[in-house]
């Protein structure tokens, strides 16, 4: 061991240029992501979201996204008025899509900038949005007086299952006979 106390030579490596990594075709990356989800619904919102995002940070291409587009892309979802939890949503699909890259082309994508970026959740405020019991039962009474309507046992039927099934807004127009199952004594 050497105990002197005489400062030792450091080797400094001056790098001329960082490598710049090859631009990803966002298009392609894109299709690929929205595909990968599930209904045809979700797909339409992802696709929505990413070209909102790429309209926000001028078009770059995804592997060349940083911190400070997707707090650009915050402050401007923030701007436009929008709830927090609809801010949230369309955060943690880029989060998702940049995830994505990452995980299929891994050559383009070096590091994956949406793990890094932590989303602000706003309040839960899903029991607002709940009727209480007694307001349902006073839907239904209403439902039940209107002498001059043909469709008053329908709307009766859909009002009490959309509250029974806790059904959400459309999923009550996507029911078809093949969903539902004849039960003995009309369960």
């Amino acid at each position: 061991m050497n105990f002197s106390r005489e400062p030792k030579e450091q080797a400094l490596v001056v790098v001329e240029e960082a490598p710049r990594l090859t631009p990803c075709n966002n298009a392609e990356v894109i299709r690929q992501w929205w595909q990968s989800k599930g209904s045809e619904k979700t797909q339409k919102a992802y696709q929505k979201d990413a070209q909102r995002f790429l309209a926000c940070i001028g078009e770059k291409p995804l592997n060349y996204v940083g911190l400070d587009d997707l707090y650009t892309y915050q402050r401007a979802l923030a701007g436009q008025g929008l709830q927090p939890a609809s801010i949230a949503r369309r955060l943690s699909a880029i989060k998702s899509l940049l995830t994505f890259g990452c995980t299929v082309f891994p050559r383009f994508f070096l590091v994956n900038v949406g793990a890094a970026f932590k989303i602000k959740r706003g309040k839960d405020a899903l029991a607002e949005r709940i009727l209480p019991e007694e307001d349902i039962h006073e839907l239904l009474a209403l439902q039940r007086r209107v002498d001059d309507d043909p469709f008053r046992d329908r709307n009766t039927v859909l009002l009490r299952l959309h509250y029974k099934a806790a059904l959400r807004r459309e999923e009550p127009c996507r029911l078809s006979w093949s969903d539902v199952q004849d039960r003995a004594k009309g369960q």
